[in-house]
């Protein structure tokens, strides 16, 4: 199962690019916003070109590129304990099509600590309601070398970390400061942001301990996906 968020895979009819970062999966599972928040044609051909993409055995990743992951790895869990505060206090003003139990322990450190969370689709939506893509989360780790590595066994990174960037609003790191991040995303992805997004994200920031749950959901029309 993969969302339309870039986050959790990408998958939506506007890009169908994960069918090629993983040629050796045969079933994809549409979520919510797959089936819902596109246009009616646009989903039929989508799902027709997923139907007839070959496949093939996958892309070799060595020990190199999995030494750049498990490196970004400590970097993002750095900063999560950062921002648990903010998500958590967003994530229940974000409206649920079901039910979801928070992770417990999630990320676990040396001294006994225990973040709790939500899941991934409140996650993210979370932190998109407030113009902050949960992509860019310990990019500032990635060096020149780590760009290069992953690139060659992620083949659309470029293109997914851009339609991330374009949802990025500036007057979130007042809230949560990750700004080495930006910076650094910047410098890889550049920066065009999507107006409508930020006009709606800068209304949520505003309002952000109110009722915002309208705005939640008018934000993630407009980008396609709630989480």
């Amino acid at each position: 199962g993969v969302g339309s968020c870039p986050f959790r895979g990408g998958f939506s009819p506007k890009n169908l690019s994960v069918l090629d970062e993983f040629p050796s999966v045969y079933t994809f599972t549409a979520q919510s916003a797959f089936k819902y928040d596109y246009e009616f044609g646009d989903v039929r051909r989508a799902i027709k070109r997923a139907k007839e993409a070959a496949r093939r055995k996958s892309d070799y990743v060595d020990e190199e590129h999995l030494q750049v992951a498990e490196k970004l790895k400590d970097g993002y869990r750095r900063r999560i304990a950062k921002i648990a505060e903010i998500v958590n206090r967003i994530s229940s003003r974000i409206p649920r099509r079901r039910m979801r139990k928070l992770h417990v322990g999630l990320f676990g450190y040396s001294r006994g600590e225990e973040i709790k969370l939500p899941r991934a689709i409140t996650f993210c939506a979370s932190l998109y309601s407030i113009g902050l893509p949960s992509e860019i989360i310990g990019i500032a780790e990635m060096s020149d070398k780590d760009y290069e590595a992953v690139c060659e066994v992620f083949k659309n990174f470029d293109g997914m970390m851009e339609s991330a960037m374009s949802l990025f609003n500036p007057e979130s790191l007042k809230i949560v400061d990750l700004s080495m991040d930006f910076e650094r995303a910047k410098e890889l992805f550049g920066y065009e942001p999507d107006e409508r997004h930020l006009e709606k994200t800068n209304e949520i920031i505003k309002q952000i301990d109110g009722d915002i749950k309208n705005l939640v959901v008018e934000a993630g029309i407009l980008r396609g996906f709630l989480g």
